[in-house]
């Protein structure tokens, strides 16, 4: 039976591409291989939302391609959808710009008989949606995803019932942007109240949203439904409304500030992450400044900040006038960290010394790894403790304490 080893770099959708095409590969005959030394081709699954990604992807098929030489290298995902703004990798074997592509040429080398594809350990990511039509002006995903799909509501729940009957007890339901998901009528709010409705699931998590999606309802419902986690991920790129109009988001300072806050007071223990772009064209002290004052005034839990890099065929690409100088862009980067740093800080404060079920993933050498329902990753040294299992688990700073995310 032919052996597959999959890799995946940058987001979660990354992730959730690489779990269906090993669905695929398991259905065309082939066997998932845990190594990369065992296996007869590389699916490498590569994000492309930034210049780092990008070498990130480059690394890791070097990588692979040195430890078994052999094996074929077949690149999916974002970078592959929009190749040809890229320079050529010169390692891969095939381009595959799509899943029907997969398909395609996975039925050209069929394997003897189905196998099993791994099941998830802990948690599984559920994709609803994909696709964007909102071209931001920094965001190359809108050309490698195209326009907004949908996934059916009886698709999803299907997938959730069938987590929750192996055992697993989180699912997180991923997209694009999620917040265009629609079935109907239903919006994510209406989604996430079915699924909890319709299907055992001990933990329901909400990835990444954009504010649009992140109104009254979803509030309430995350509010009221212990099992609906009290963590959103909500991209702020820029505290500055300058800085947000030439990004081409549809949103202002205002309407991020006031939804962030609104979940803050309304949910109980509630934890917010965001995204922030370093450096955008036209980007100036005054503006970054806006961005700072925004993080003093929003405990984020975690900020994922990165220095803006130019994607081909990007309206922001074409700003070269603007571009902010390098040595800039990591003075501002370095202050954002700290000011990151201490959002954290301030953001874990009050729930030193409470207790939170906490969902347990690995362990390592310092305890047990996993995350609270509020997403705030947990060591605990506590005896008896096993993978896949919620614990209840006091934040007492000694057996048990929060790390970095």
């Amino acid at each position: 039976m032919p052996k597959v080893f999959t890799h995946a770099t940058g987001c979660k959708i990354s992730y959730c591409d690489t779990k269906e095409a090993e669905e695929l590969f398991c259905a065309a005959g082939w066997e998932i291989a845990r190594k990369p030394e065992e296996a007869d081709l590389f699916l490498l699954t590569a994000c492309t939302v930034t210049k780092k990604a990008d070498a990130d992807l480059r690394k890791a098929a070097r990588q692979l391609k040195n430890k078994n030489p052999r094996a074929e290298l077949w690149i999916y995902g974002c970078w592959a959808r929009v190749a040809e703004k890229h320079e050529p990798l010169e390692r891969a074997d095939a381009v595959i710009k799509s899943r029907e592509e997969l398909k395609e040429r996975l039925a050209k080398r069929q394997g003897e008989a189905k196998a099993k594809p791994e099941l998830e350990r802990n948690r599984l990511f559920v994709k609803i949606q994909d696709g964007c039509d909102r071209y931001c002006a920094y965001c190359i995903v809108p050309f490698a995803r195209g326009n907004p799909q949908s996934t059916p509501y009886e698709e999803i729940k299907a997938r959730v019932l069938k987590a929750a009957a192996i055992g697993l007890k989180e699912c997180v339901l991923s997209g694009i942007h999620l917040a265009s998901w629609r079935d109907g009528e239903k919006d994510i709010a209406d989604l996430s109240a079915a699924l909890l409705k319709d299907t055992p699931i001990p933990r329901l998590r909400i990835s990444s949203l954009d504010v649009t999606g992140a109104g009254g309802k979803l509030r309430k419902l995350m509010r009221e439904e212990k099992r609906l986690m009290p963590h959103l991920h909500i991209p702020l790129q820029s505290g500055s409304d300058r800085v947000l109009r030439l990004m081409n988001r549809p949103l202002s300072r205002g309407q991020l500030m006031d939804a962030m806050q609104a979940f803050l007071e309304e949910v109980p223990s509630m934890m917010l992450s965001t995204d922030i772009i370093v450096g955008f064209p036209g980007e100036t002290e005054e503006d970054f400044q806006e961005t700072l004052s925004f993080v003093k005034k929003i405990p984020f839990g975690k900020i994922h900040y990165f220095p803006y890099s130019p994607r081909p065929g990007t309206a922001a690409a074409q700003r070269i006038a603007d571009f902010v100088p390098e040595k800039v862009k990591k003075e501002r980067e370095e202050r954002l960290r700290q000011a990151a740093e201490e959002a954290a800080r301030i953001c874990r404060a009050p729930f030193q010394g409470q207790s939170f079920q906490v969902l347990l993933e690995t362990q390592g050498p310092s305890g047990w790894l996993g995350f609270t329902e509020n997403y705030l990753r947990v060591c605990s040294k506590k005896a008896n403790l096993k993978a896949n299992e919620i614990a209840t688990l006091t934040i007492d700073g000694k057996e048990t304490e929060f790390i970095p995310q």
